[in-house]
C-alpha cells in the first residue's frame, strides 16, 4: 500500500490508517503514521494511548480514534474534541475477528454520511458489536438501517 500512500498523498487526498498491532515502537508503523490526516488504533499493545493520540493530534492529524476491545473506543479531534464511546452490550460472543475492521467501517460510513463524531463512534460500536455475535468476519445482512436500528435498540 506504500505506492497508493504516495500516490494519495501527491493528490491531497486525506489518508486514513488502521494501525494494526501497534505497540507505539514498531517501526513498521512509520510511514502510515507520517502519511495518515487520520488514524485509527487499538489499545491492545499501546498502555499509554492517550499519549499517543495526543501527540498525533500535536502532530498534524485530524483524528485519532482508538479502541479497547469491550471497553469501548475514544477519539480525539484536532479541535481538543475528546469523545468516549462504550462497546454495546451483546448477548453472546461468536467471533471477534474482524471486530476493528468492523469499527471502522461503521466510523466512516458516519463520517461519510456527515455525521457528527459521536454519532461515528456509535455507529462503529454498533458495527463492531453486530461483527462479534456473528460467526462471519461481518455480521449478515449488514446494512445502514440494521445499524440505525442497533442503535435505537441500544444494542
Amino acid at each position: 500500500t506504500k505506492p497508493a500512500m504516495t500516490l494519495a498523498k501527491n493528490a491531497n487526498k486525506p489518508i486514513w490508517t488502521d494501525l494494526h498491532d501497534y505497540d507505539g515502537r514498531n517501526p513498521h508503523h512509520q510511514p502510515f503514521i507520517e502519511s495518515a490526516s487520520v488514524i485509527f488504533l487499538s489499545s491492545d499493545n499501546l498502555p499509554d494511548y492517550r499519549g499517543f493520540m495526543e501527540r498525533m493530534i500535536g502532530d498534524g492529524k485530524e483524528l485519532v480514534v482508538c479502541t479497547h476491545g469491550s471497553d469501548g473506543a475514544t477519539l480525539l479531534s484536532r479541535d481538543g474534541q475528546w469523545v468516549e464511546q462504550p462497546a454495546f452490550q451483546v448477548r453472546q460472543v461468536q467471533d471477534t475477528n474482524g471486530a476493528g475492521d468492523a469499527f471502522f467501517s461503521g466510523f466512516l460510513c458516519g463520517y461519510l454520511r456527515g455525521e457528527n463524531l459521536q454519532t461515528c463512534l456509535r455507529l462503529g460500536a454498533a458495527c463492531g458489536a453486530l461483527c462479534v455475535s456473528s460467526r462471519s468476519l461481518a455480521a449478515e445482512n449488514l446494512s445502514l438501517q440494521q445499524l440505525h436500528d442497533h442503535l435505537r435498540d441500544g444494542g
